[in-house]
Parts: structure tokens; sequence; C-alpha cells
């Protein structure tokens, strides 16, 4: 149930090392028309798309006091960490929706080849 694209400088990796298509910028699109971000869709976010994305529950009183003090350390806490370096603290993203586990399977009834593969492509 946790949600985590991927670092970008991996998928670049990999597109330099001769996997064409693999680039960050060839599979943001597929990643945000797969996603229906609970915070909403952005340049870097779907809002719109079959799986369910949210921000998991940090409600344990320990939860902020451990954030704070790794800011004060001096690590960066992006607002998303789905949209910019992943080298950072930050809240885990699950795949749940109205309280419900979403996966492929149930997002898209087993019809998944209509949102994550290229046109033309099997």
């Amino acid at each position: 149930m946790i949600f985590n694209r991927g670092n970008p400088r991996d998928f670049d990796g990999w597109a330099a090392q001769g996997l064409t298509g693999w680039g960050w910028a060839d599979v943001l699109p597929h990643f945000r028309r797969l996603e229906a971000f609970s915070e909403g869709g952005c340049a870097t976010r779907g809002g719109n798309g079959p799986l369910q994305v949210t921000r998991a529950k940090a409600a344990h009183p320990l939860f902020d006091v451990y954030m704070q003090s790794g800011e004060q350390a001096g690590h960066r806490r992006p607002a998303d960490h789905d949209s910019s370096d992943q080298d950072r603290m930050h809240i885990a993203q699950c795949t749940i929706g109205d309280g419900k586990r979403c996966n492929s399977a149930s997002a898209r009834r087993g019809n998944v080849r209509t949102w994550c593969c290229k046109p033309g492509r099997s």
C-alpha cells in the first residue's frame, strides 16, 4: 500500500544506459495518468487517474517531533516527495481511497493496458 514512484535520477540513469523511453520525462506522463493524488493534480502529479494516492496518516504525537528534529539537523522536508528530489524527509504516501486499499486490479478491474501502455505498444 505504500506508494513511491522511484527516484527521477534512477529513471534518467537507466535512459542514459540505453533504456530508451525510461527517462523521467518519458515516464512522468504515465505516472500522472495513473494516479489520483488526494491533494490534487499539478505539473508533476495526476489528479483524476484510477489509482488513489493519499498521504499516510501521521497521527502519533512523536511524529512532528521527529520531523522537526530532522529539519533542525539540516534535512529538507518537501511538500511532496514524489514531485521533487526524494533524498529528504517526508510523510509516506499510500494507495488508499475512501478508506480502502487501491491497487491496479481494483483501480481498473484488470484493464491495465488502457492507462499504462503507450499507444501502439502491447
